[in-house]
């Protein structure tokens, strides 16, 4: 925001950006936001939980504000922005696949077996991963494209694509392969150009994931295997004779199940997760508060569900926090993207150039994004909301758009109050921070690192005061 601000062909870049916003797609969006701010104000039961949610409801504005800033940084960069950025999530996805395989090797090395439950632990949870994962997957594919079919260029979008494909199989990544192959799908049948890049790159990228996770998932069945007919030397446990064994030294002598295939994609897969519930629960909060819902980041504090920040859908967390004519408006311009996105596919998706590859692809990673949040809150996790401004700046920057549109008071405005909201945020993140022993020490595990659940609620009024 401050570089927008500061640089004036940026903040020209920002204006026509901006302008590209028609009136009643404009609108809408300023509805929506009024709605959440007064959602917010009616359902506040103490100044902090008014806080956590106008925060909610002011972090998604941001990240439409912040995609458009990204929008004029592309244009003004062009093509050497394409390079940067692609070339940023490729090293991002080979340096975390590559740590992942260190992993499963390191806690071999130990008699150890690498699972879910140790899986990408520089992330609060390795679903946030995941939610990245189907932001930048799809884009990874145009680094041949960009980089002119430079044999480095190649080598590392087939690794890392490979190493990607491995960590979503490792992880049982439901979501994000069910999500990538629908877009996948999709554009293959809308985009010659889609077709060419997923079947030339994704394909055998693809099928080095697979050969990773069979390979690991040997090596893990040959070690349980040879634990259960030669467990080791026993033990000497009579100096935990009073306070028990530790977890780790319990278990060690005892022959165990693979439990790297059991928490990946040997998991049981035809269910839920428990998410028809949570949608249900999200129609019943909706019908007692039909107009306003129950007020942004309240779904985890008002009812009998708890552990849970949302209920793994946006249309549905709307609905429930924010109300039913949110939820339309919601609705509505979810259904206008996904029409834009199926017509710019199928009309811009035979030309060949660099610039129309990277776009198709993008294409093909906000189409991805929209499947998986019908499961998932990718809106929620601070990775993927970063991504997703990311992601739809550089679709806005790449595309073709029309004359030029001088700065305004208007463009101002709205960088300004960006900008102001950004900066009220760091005395908050600092409070968060701050209190973050505190929160350990009273939430469960699986709560530590989960910040819809710190405040009115379940995890919050009950727990934390």
């Amino acid at each position: 925001m401050l570089a927008t601000l500061a640089v004036p062909s940026l903040r020209f870049g920002f204006a026509s950006q901006l302008s590209r916003v028609s009136k009643f797609p404009g609108l809408l969006i300023a509805l929506l936001f009024v709605i959440g701010i007064t959602s917010s104000v009616v359902n506040s039961e103490s100044y902090r939980g008014l806080v956590y949610s106008l925060v909610d409801v002011g972090v998604l504005g941001l990240l439409f504000v912040m995609a458009l800033a990204v929008a004029a940084c592309r244009e003004k960069a062009g093509l050497d922005f394409d390079r940067i950025v692609i070339s940023l999530i490729a090293l991002l996805g080979l340096a975390v696949g590559l740590q992942e395989v260190a992993g499963f090797w390191a806690a071999r090395s130990v008699g150890s077996s690498y699972n879910f439950d140790l899986a990408l632990i520089y992330f609060s949870f390795p679903r946030m991963y995941n939610h990245l994962q189907t932001w930048t997957i799809p884009i990874v594919a145009a680094l041949p494209f960009v980089f002119r079919a430079n044999r480095l260029a190649i080598l590392v979008c087939v690794i890392t694509l490979g190493l990607h494909w491995y960590v979503l199989l490792a992880t049982g990544a439901r979501g994000s392969i069910v999500s990538l192959l629908a877009a996948f799908t999709t554009a293959c049948l809308l985009s010659p150009v889609a077709r060419k890049v997923i079947i030339k790159w994704h394909t055998p990228g693809l099928a080095l994931g697979i050969l990773l996770y069979a390979g690991f998932f040997t090596i893990t069945e040959m070690d349980t295997d040879r634990l259960s007919h030669d467990p080791g030397p026993a033990v000497a446990s009579e100096q935990w004779a009073i306070n028990g064994l530790p977890d780790d030294i319990a278990t060690m002598d005892q022959a165990k199940p693979n439990s790297f295939f059991e928490k990946s994609v040997g998991r049981p897969m035809l269910h839920t997760t428990g998410r028809s519930r949570l949608w249900k629960q999200s129609i019943a909060y909706a019908k007692e508060n039909p107009m306003l819902g129950i007020g942004p980041m309240n779904f985890t504090c008002k009812g009998p569900v708890g552990r849970l920040g949302s209920p793994h859908n946006l249309g549905f967390q709307i609905l429930s926090e924010w109300g039913i004519p949110a939820a339309i408006v919601l609705a509505v311009l979810g259904i206008s993207l996904l029409w834009y996105l199926f017509k710019s596919l199928k009309h811009n998706g035979s030309e060949e150039s660099t610039v129309n590859v990277m776009r198709v692809m993008i294409f093909t990673a906000v189409l991805a994004a929209l499947v998986h949040l019908s499961v998932s809150s990718l809106l929620i996790a601070p990775a993927s909301q970063i991504a997703a401004a990311l992601v739809a700046g550089w679709l806005l920057g790449i595309s073709p758009r029309g004359r030029q549109q001088t700065e305004s008071r208007f463009t101002l405005s709205v960088l300004l109050s960006a900008t102001l909201f950004s900066m009220m945020l760091l005395p908050f993140a600092y409070h968060e921070m701050a209190k973050m022993p505190f929160y350990t020490d009273r939430l469960p595990t699986i709560e530590q690192g989960r910040p819809r659940l710190w405040q009115l609620g379940k995890a919050c009024k009950k727990q934390l005061d």
